[in-house]
């Protein structure tokens, strides 16, 4: 089927998806109180919800597109420093989701906290937070300089 068959596995697995969520949070009683019809007052301080996200979303998404355009532009250079363009992509893809997902955990820590209006909580978790991902910057910094002859045979036949 080719890439048509790609597109239609992937419509088809978000409808699966859709359809399971809905009948799992419709039969489920502790998810059910939270389920509800969007009014008027959903959209309450919409706006700034969306002047913090529009601007954050921006940011990752300038970060990422230059990383892909010096991954075009490597190709005017050479096989070789696409390759190696390549090789730091990934890298830097692959490092970058640990960071990502300590965010995310800590957004929704933070949040709740904050949603129990338990805000010395909150405070813990933003500090842990930090204390989290400076050993975790030390270790992916460790790995990256101690480790790179073996990176570099993940992705060559050395």
């Amino acid at each position: 089927m080719g890439y048509k068959g790609t597109a239609i596995a992937t419509a088809l697995s978000y409808t699966l998806s859709l359809v399971s969520i809905t009948i799992y949070v419709s039969l489920s009683k502790d998810i059910r109180e939270a389920w509800f019809t969007p009014n008027r007052n959903c959209f309450n301080g919409l706006w700034d919800y969306l002047k913090l996200g529009i601007s954050s979303t921006l940011m990752v998404c300038l970060e990422w597109w230059c990383f892909e355009a010096l991954a075009l532009l490597s190709g005017y250079i050479s096989i070789d420093s696409t390759a190696a363009m390549i090789i730091v992509l990934n890298t830097n893809y692959i490092f970058f989701m640990f960071s990502s997902g300590l965010s995310v955990a800590t957004s929704a820590h933070v949040g709740r906290a904050i949603g129990c209006q338990d805000v010395a909580l909150a405070k813990r978790y933003a500090i842990l937070s930090q204390v989290i991902s400076l050993f975790q910057t030390l270790v992916i910094c460790c790995v990256i300089f101690f480790g790179s002859e073996l990176l570099a045979r993940f992705y060559t036949n050395i």
